[in-house]
């Protein structure tokens, strides 16, 4: 079989990774490319699953996106922006000594409970005095909600099962300890922290 007949076949992929119009995406055979929509406006985010064609070695065009699962976005009175795709568990990152905004934490949970994904509290940087954040959480977690406390600069085991057979998003605000949790998890540093 020539080049031209193995690229004349649309095949399946998930995205791993988004950079405006350009995208990182993994086929179902565990093959990487780099991929781009023709269109100027895309909705295409991490975690979609993907129809493309591939154009040349490990470059490739996307073609259609597949039904979505679940999708997590932010919007305003303005305008709506996608975030990720089929999630099945959202990770709240709060912190210790970080001002817990019930706004952000209410809102979040709306977007999990909406979408059907499972969200699960992680309470960071718990070697650090809680300023009665723990205390506010118990209301969280008598109305059913699991919160995990931890400290990602020293274990991030706790987290572990949590992972297992998931699609997890993180998601917190600015200075709760998302890098370092990746980081940890992933045993190096893949993103730099303050």
């Amino acid at each position: 079989m020539n080049k031209k007949q193995a690229f004349s076949h649309n095949f399946k992929a998930k995205v791993i990774a988004a950079y405006g119009r350009h995208y990182t995406i993994e086929s179902t055979n565990k093959q990487i490319y780099n991929a781009f929509v023709r269109a100027k406006k895309s909705n295409v985010v991490c975690g979609d699953w993907v129809i493309f064609q591939p154009t040349a070695s490990h470059q490739a065009v996307i073609e259609s996106v597949l039904a979505r699962q679940s999708l997590v976005f932010r919007s305003d009175s303005f305008k709506e922006k996608h975030i990720a795709a089929n999630c099945t568990q959202l990770l709240i990152v709060l912190a210790c000594q970080t001002p817990l905004s019930d706004d952000f934490l209410t809102r979040t949970l709306i977007v999990a409970e909406s979408e059907n994904i499972k969200p699960l509290i992680l309470l960071n940087k718990i070697d650090l005095p809680d300023e009665n954040i723990r205390q506010h959480l118990a209301w969280y977690e008598h109305c059913g909600y699991c919160v995990l406390p931890l400290c990602a600069l020293q274990s991030v085991l706790a987290l572990k099962p949590f992972l297992q057979n998931e699609a997890s998003l993180l998601i917190g605000q600015s200075g709760v300890g998302k890098s370092s949790i990746l980081n940890a998890l992933f045993e190096q540093n893949l993103r730099k922290t303050a």
